[in-house]
């Protein structure tokens, strides 16, 4: 499979434009940044693809569950980004002040799909205000 090219966008999900172009992302980028469109989006209600998304329920409820939201967060990016080959470590920050859930997440990340996957690192704000 070859490297794929995506539009780029911001932090709001807005394109990202460049001197008049929309910038694109591709290699690590354009899988962390479909990781973070995975965790930001409530499984269901994306109108367009209702498969893309992360169940919510143990992750924002005010029953925080660590152990299942971690489960919830490894299905979804292994479910649906199949470059992440495994999630080895979801380590959790909730602010109780601004109720902002920070997740850091090591992932194994196969590019090319070739069967030779390289750790990577990313981190994720998740409004919890929800």
């Amino acid at each position: 499979m070859a490297n794929l090219r995506d539009f780029k966008v911001d932090d709001n999900g807005d394109l990202v434009i460049d001197g008049g172009e929309i910038a694109t992302v591709d290699g690590y980028d354009e899988v962390a940044q479909n990781v973070r469109t995975i965790l930001s989006t409530e499984l269901g209600t994306s109108f367009l693809a209702e498969e893309l998304g992360t169940n919510y329920e143990s992750i924002m409820g005010k029953d925080f569950n660590e152990q299942f939201a971690e489960q919830d967060i490894e299905d979804a990016i292994t479910e649906q980004e199949v470059r992440v080959t495994s999630v080895d470590d979801v380590t959790f920050y909730l602010d109780p002040e601004t109720r902002n859930l920070s997740v850091t997440l090591n992932l194994q990340v196969d590019l090319n799909q070739s069967g030779e996957s390289k750790d990577y690192e990313m981190e994720v704000d998740m409004d919890a205000t929800n």
